[in-house]
């Protein structure tokens, strides 16, 4: 048997999905498969015809694998739902996702009826895996493709050990965790079938992971920018430093002479954009002096964090690469938004988003922010996610992020600048650069 994952019909959010786990899939087309080796996991994504209901149960008797949302199999195969709304969702300590961190949904859910797993804000579960009509399936209180592509954004505080938590606006769906749960449930499906479950790795060559560290220069002083290039000078680590331009036109010659760093753009005026003209003329303006003097600019991370669609749609008018904004996705995998008729060209490469500054306000000492961060880094270490972190010069603490360094390349993390990791991310996904 083959891995090769079937939709029933395709949509840009399964397809970032599957993109990031690395799996082949297709689109079944309009005769729904009951050859359980032509596929190893069927996806139902939409709702069910009745005998595309009857094919499906056709495709279980035979010991194929299924996962869906819970509502687009209601009446079929004897499944039946209730509705309830889902704040967020939380493992126990053992089980299939056991490894998920709280699950930020804020959405209507559709519960099926079997549900065992993953306790939502009430402490009721919310999610069925297991044996289902001489098959096996695993059925979602939610759709997995609408949540990839929220593009909701709220602030929300960040687990410290502390009591006080950090906070920061972020996406409003925990695209990581949504990340994981479809990875463990692929996972689950394969061996249950009693197949080998393989993906494409995630990182370069024999990368085990990767570090980054992205940089916002946000009006910092020259002595600050240099305290800061000095670590990266120290651990061996290029920096991706986003350039607040109007702010450091007399600093661009010494942005230039910095040796293996990734220098991108942050804006012209550090503000929030009112618009996609407002955002394209300020990108532009900043993008052209960035070249006039020499340097790439390809890759960009708006003011604050905020994504939007005219952000989009002004990054893709100006060739950017890739962007950088937590408020559309934070502490996952690269993936493209999409606006209504089709995905937006210009790559996401999410950080995580508390930095110094978050913790500094909540009032950390320099010891507990480096607990934080190597909390945060072993936390990735042990479920395979990037070790891509971000800072402010003028929040100074570096004796913190050269600690958090050294601990992601002790852990045998490979340096990488998000401009690397996106093109390679790029290449690796198409085979074209």
């Amino acid at each position: 048997m083959n891995i090769r994952i079937a939709l029933l019909n395709y949509s840009h959010g399964w397809d970032q999905l599957l993109r990031q786990e690395g799996v082949p899939w297709g689109v079944a087309g309009r005769d729904l498969p009951t050859d359980p080796e032509e596929y190893s996991v069927l996806v139902v994504n939409r709702p069910l015809s009745v005998g595309e209901g009857e094919a499906l149960q056709r495709y279980l008797n035979r010991g194929g694998a299924v996962l869906a949302a819970a509502r687009y199999l209601e009446g079929v195969a004897g499944v039946s739902t209730r509705t309830a709304w889902l704040q967020f969702l939380t493992a126990d300590r053992h089980g299939l996702f056991s490894e998920l961190a709280l699950m930020d949904v804020e959405g209507e859910g559709h519960i099926p009826r079997e549900a065992r797993l993953l306790r939502s804000q009430q402490g009721e579960f919310s999610v069925f895996a297991g044996a289902f009509h001489g098959g096996t399936a695993v059925l979602l209180p939610f759709d997995p493709a609408a949540l990839a592509l929220d593009a909701r954004a709220a602030a929300k505080s960040f687990h410290a050990r502390r009591d006080r938590l950090p906070s920061e606006r972020v996406s409003v769906v925990s695209k990581g965790e949504l990340r994981h749960v479809i990875h463990r449930a692929l996972e689950y499906l394969h061996h249950a079938r009693g197949a080998h479950y393989a993906h494409l790795w995630w990182y370069p060559a024999d990368a085990r992971n990767v570090t980054a560290l992205r940089v916002d220069t946000d009006a910092a002083t020259r002595e600050e920018i240099d305290e800061l290039y000095a670590v990266a000078r120290e651990t061996g680590v290029g920096f991706t430093w986003f350039v607040d331009v109007k702010a450091h036109a007399d600093l661009l010659p010494h942005f230039v002479s910095m040796i293996d760093q990734e220098i991108g753009v942050h804006c012209y005026e550090h503000r929030e954009y009112a618009g996609r003209e407002d955002a394209r003329t300020d990108l532009a303006r900043a993008k052209t002096i960035l070249h006039d003097v020499g340097l790439g600019g390809e890759g960009m991370a708006a003011p604050y964090g905020l994504w939007s669609e005219a952000l989009a749609d002004a990054q893709e008018e100006l060739g950017f690469e890739y962007g950088s904004e937590f408020s559309y996705a934070y502490d996952t995998l690269p993936l493209h938004p999409a606006r209504v008729a089709k995905p937006y060209p210009v790559l996401q490469v999410p950080v995580h988003p508390i930095c110094p500054g978050s913790l500094r306000q909540a009032g950390y000492t320099d010891g507990e922010m480096a607990t934080y961060f190597a909390d945060v880094a072993d936390a990735k270490l042990l479920r395979r996610d990037p070790l891509f972190f971000y800072h402010h010069p003028s929040h100074h603490a570096r004796g913190v992020i050269k600690g958090t360094l050294r601990h992601a390349l002790d852990a045998g993390c490979r340096p990488i600048t998000l401009g690397a990791y996106a093109h390679w991310w790029s290449f690796a996904q198409t085979g074209r650069l």
